[in-house]
Formats: structure tokens, C-alpha cells, sequence
């Protein structure tokens, strides 16, 4: 690249010329990324606080004993229920997918990116973040998402 008004002259000093070297691959990755973050980012916006109703101490407790009364078979069952509806979509759209490996003692949920998701930044910031409030808020509060890594 060099300077409009003098095509001879390069725009930027050949000893500085390193720091671009990365451009385009970084670009690259960008527009790769991009829309697994934009995803994620409105799936997150659409997460109205408002719909988080407060529940009595009672219910807590009927919702949390209902809960740990299922086996860890029919706990996976929901927890896919919940991911199929709100999470998978999100992550098919750019050839990612996780997998739920285990339930230990009904709140740590263990989980597996698979595809794209297994080397995406976000995978262990707002995925795992917006993923474990669908679980939190559709399923079991305490629920806690752990990736293997």
C-alpha cells in the first residue's frame, strides 16, 4: 500500500509492515465468527428479565423435589428438550451442536461441544452462558453447566 498523493512512498514504514501481516486471517476469522456471536448475543438480548417469575419458597421446593425425583436418564431427557428448543438451533447455524454427557447429582450438567462450537471463543463465555440460563430458567434454578475440555 502506498500514499495517494505520493504513489511511491509506502503508506507505512517497511519496519512497521509486520503488525499487518495478520489482517487477513484475523478478518477471516471474523467473518466466521461473526454469526455465532450475533446469534448468540440476540438469543441473550431476547432473555427478558421480566419473564423470570418469582416463585414462593414452597414451590422452589416442589420445583427443586420434582426435579431431583427424576432419575438422571429422564433429567438428560429434559435438558435435551430444553436445548432442541432454545440453544441447538443457534449453534446448527454454524455446524456446532453440544452434547449432554451427564448429570452429576442433579445440578452440575456435563456437556460436549461438538463441530464448530469446539473451537469458538464463545463456546466458554456467552454459550455456556445463555445455555445455562435456558436450563436455569425453563428447568432447575441450581443447574450449573460444566463443558469437558
Amino acid at each position: 500500500a502506498h500514499l495517494r498523493d505520493e504513489p511511491d512512498v509506502p503508506a507505512v514504514p517497511e519496519s512497521k509492515q509486520q503488525a499487518f501481516a495478520n489482517v487477513e486471517e484475523l478478518l477471516k476469522v471474523v467473518q466466521q465468527e461473526y454469526p455465532a456471536a450475533k446469534a448468540v448475543a440476540e438469543a441473550s438480548a431476547s432473555i427478558n428479565k421480566k419473564d423470570v417469575k418469582t416463585a414462593s419458597f414452597s414451590e422452589l421446593s416442589m420445583a427443586e423435589q420434582a426435579w431431583m425425583g427424576l432419575n438422571k436418564e429422564d433429567q438428560i431427557t429434559q435438558i435435551n428438550m430444553v436445548l432442541d428448543e432454545k440453544v441447538r438451533p443457534a449453534l446448527m447455524t454454524d455446524g456446532g451442536n453440544v452434547q449432554v454427557l451427564d448429570v452429576v447429582d442433579g445440578e452440575k450438567v456435563m456437556i460436549q461441544y461438538q463441530g464448530a462450537c469446539g473451537s469458538c471463543g464463545s463456546s466458554l463465555g456467552a454459550t455456556l452462558s445463555f445455555m445455562e440460563q435456558a436450563l436455569r430458567k425453563d428447568i432447575y434454578n441450581e443447574l450449573i453447566v460444566v463443558p469437558n475440555m
